[in-house]
């Protein structure tokens, strides 16, 4: 075998072994604090209804999470546990999986859902708004925030 051969071989070898990832591919991974926050609106943005969760997750590199925490809906409190599999699309982290919860009429396939995007801080926030299109206004607004436990 030449010289060039036992290169090239050598070379097509490197390339078949995985790079390790970048602190921006991993930042997500580890142990997160978070609070979410869904709210119902009325026509004047007077909230009508609403939910607060307060729980900790974790993302693992394997692409599973596990979540725990309570579930607060007009001053009734519930504790909830959840496990199942995160994406990242750029800085946006999505997971889901099935919940447990001891909420009454907790239905069988219920579903944990949780949106991140990485700051450049170091927290992870998400924001979304529902405008129903009849009433032409914000009925519904969700946030979140996270902060790093690890």
């Amino acid at each position: 075998m030449s010289r060039f051969d036992t290169r090239f071989l050598a070379l097509l070898a490197f390339a078949g072994m995985p790079y390790p990832a970048t602190a921006q591919e991993t930042a997500h991974l580890g142990r997160w604090a978070c609070q979410f926050n869904a709210t119902e609106l009325d026509q004047e943005g007077n909230q009508t209804g609403g939910m607060l969760r307060e729980f900790g997750i974790e993302f693992y590199a394997n692409g599973t999470f596990e979540a725990y925490g309570t579930e607060t809906v007009d001053d009734t409190t519930f504790e909830f546990q959840a496990e199942g599999n995160w994406d990242k699309q750029g800085n946006i982290i999505s997971a889901s999986g099935p919940e447990i919860s001891d909420m009454p009429l907790n239905p069988p396939d219920l579903t944990f859902s949780f949106s991140g995007a990485l700051q450049p801080d170091g927290s992870m926030t998400y924001r979304d708004e529902k405008i129903e299109p009849s009433m032409g206004h914000v009925t519904n607004r969700a946030l979140s925030a996270c902060q790093r436990r690890n």
